[in-house]
């Protein structure tokens, strides 16, 4: 699977597990959101971000750091949504998840960030099979100028 397929899959991964998420506090399911967000636990988006910092390209890239920095946040607010539901809040909790608090904002603004990645990283293929042509045809013609 070529880098930008990966990023595409994870933005999918991440948007499932909020989606999951969303349903678990709506229906007030503490421990569905636990079996996910308990200590040690990782959802496949998190997997593939470990997975991208044992990359030697990646490990120092700007734009992993700052994935997983809206990622960190996302998951600390989802702990605080799940701390209120704890706590019999569950009017809170839903008013933490709301289209305009930072929950919604910083999970936008990560599919954001995975999308602009993903291009970034489909046109840094498209360029190196451009270069790739381009070196057979002047292969090619320099072969038939000779002939």
């Amino acid at each position: 699977m070529r880098f930008f397929e990966e990023v595409q899959v994870a933005a999918f991964a991440f948007n499932l597990w909020r989606r999951r998420f969303a349903r678990a506090v709506m229906s007030g399911r503490i421990e569905a959101i636990e079996a996910e967000l308990g200590p040690g636990k990782k959802d496949e988006f998190s997997l593939w971000l470990e997975s991208c910092r044992e990359t030697d390209r990646l490990k120092r890239s700007p734009t992993l750091a700052a994935v997983e920095t809206i990622h960190a946040e996302t998951r600390r607010l989802a702990g605080a949504i799940l701390e209120c539901l704890k706590e019999g809040r569950q009017d809170e909790a839903l008013q933490l998840l709301g289209p305009d608090r930072a929950f919604s904002m910083l999970s936008h603004r990560l599919i954001v960030k995975l999308t602009h990645w993903k291009r970034h990283a489909l046109l840094r293929n498209l360029h190196r099979q451009m270069g790739r042509i381009g070196r057979q045809v002047r292969k090619t013609v320099a072969g038939a100028m000779t002939a």
